[in-house]
């Protein structure tokens, strides 16, 4: 059987040349950042940046992404972009257009990508402009969820208008957005179907407002966030000076993002707070995910460590654990697993695995919580578990678990 030692991401950047210069090296740092924020091992040299003119060094057996970046001088590398670009479509690789904010999109992209989805770079610093670049390139290496889900945390009272325009904003950056009026059917258990959707969310925006703070679920919606190891970002709505900032609410990440309530009174500058909102969900996404990947994995780590099972742990968290011969790689599932999920998962076996053979003798089985979650949800995966290939564990069940119990999931097939 043959493991990735040293593993190692690669990302292709092509297009105009002045454009790819300006943003690859800040690409680089910022890159590097966020696998440290993952507490990913920065010592294996784990993602390396290339070219066109280091075509030829891609390894197609380790994770590619492409950025083309769009630019009226697209064209003077086209000679050299296009067979590259050409060669990382036609193995089903993702190419993402990264444009700024100002240019046309047709006009600076070749054809084969005109019915690709575009990204644009905004104003802003190097690490405003990239926040959503880095993001995707991590989504795309499976380090971050595709889900992105926000939960709103609010006060009806206070901010049902200003919690329906940030639904708005957040769903066009491409988050999918939790808003109690919009999301919830009628008929339903209305807090449990709260506590379910918000330990299926990335992160939480809080709309802190006069009243927020003293009404009970809000105080429940924060303890359960805190629980979940989910990131907070706090809008603070008040008439008083920026020294309230200080007054932020507990585990909340970075300062409160201050709105005096004259500036609901102005559509511009109202969108511009709204617009930091979303950056700053953006930039703490990984530190999020990190924080409950961890708070996820440790006891499942600890329970490895009391079997006495031999494991290692990959660089992105992914643990594969073997006794006698009977291997089984555990994938941390954040949030409300599903079919999709646990169908991603056998990628990591593609992944992780390089030799064919090797592949077909390890399990996969994902790793969860089931905290918060609907007794109806829970049933779903015990359904799932007995047809799937992919197998699933939670961890407050682990005590009435073994090894050898959990390699019997795969004979119910």
């Amino acid at each position: 059987m043959s493991r990735i030692d040293a593993y190692r991401y690669q990302v292709v950047l092509l297009g105009d040349s002045t454009f790819l210069q300006s943003v690859s090296q800040d690409l680089q740092q910022q890159l590097e950042d966020k696998l440290a924020e993952l507490s990913i091992d920065q010592d294996h040299k784990l993602v390396r940046l290339l070219v066109s003119e280091k075509a030829s060094e891609i390894d197609y057996s380790l994770p590619v992404v492409g950025l083309y970046f769009g630019g009226a001088a697209w064209e003077e590398r086209s000679e050299i972009d296009s067979p590259v670009l050409q060669s990382l479509l036609g193995k089903g690789i993702t190419v993402l257009p990264v444009i700024n904010s100002s240019d046309r999109f047709r006009q600076n992209v070749p054809k084969e990508l005109h019915p690709v989805n575009a990204m644009r770079l905004g104003s802003g610093t190097s690490e405003e402009r990239l926040a959503s670049v880095l993001n995707f390139i991590l989504q795309e290496f499976h380090l971050l969820r595709h889900h992105r889900k926000v939960f709103i945390s609010y006060c009806r009272e206070d901010a049902l208008t200003q919690a329906m325009h940030l639904y708005d904003t957040l769903s066009a950056h491409g988050f999918n957005v939790f808003l109690d009026t919009h999301s919830i059917s009628k008929g339903i258990d209305f807090q449990q179907e709260l506590k379910h959707q918000l330990m299926d969310a990335d992160m939480m925006v809080a709309l802190h407002t006069d009243n927020y703070m003293s009404r009970d679920w809000v105080k429940e919606e924060l303890n359960e966030a805190s629980v979940l190891q989910i990131g907070v970002i706090e809008l603070l709505c008040t008439d008083q000076g920026d020294g309230q900032a200080g007054k932020s609410i507990p585990g909340s990440l970075g300062l409160p993002i201050i709105m005096k309530k004259m500036d609901l009174l102005c559509p511009v500058r109202y969108q511009e707070i709204e617009e930091k909102i979303a950056l700053a969900v953006e930039r703490f996404l990984a530190r999020s995910l990190q924080a409950r990947i961890s708070n996820l994995m440790g006891p499942f780590i600890s329970w490895l460590k009391k079997e006495n099972l031999s494991y290692t742990l990959h660089p992105s968290h992914v643990v594969y654990a073997e006794e006698q011969d009977k291997r089984i790689l555990f994938v941390p599932a954040i949030g409300i697993p599903d079919a999709k999920v646990m169908d991603d998962a056998r990628l990591w076996i593609q992944e992780y695995l390089q030799d064919e053979a090797g592949r077909q003798e390890v399990k996969v089985c994902l790793v969860y919580d089931q905290l918060y979650m609907k007794k109806k949800w829970m049933e779903h995966l015990q359904w799932l578990d007995g047809y799937l290939p992919v197998k699933t564990v939670c961890i407050r069940e682990l005590d009435s678990y073994s090894y050898h119990h959990i390699l019997e999931k795969w004979k119910t097939n």
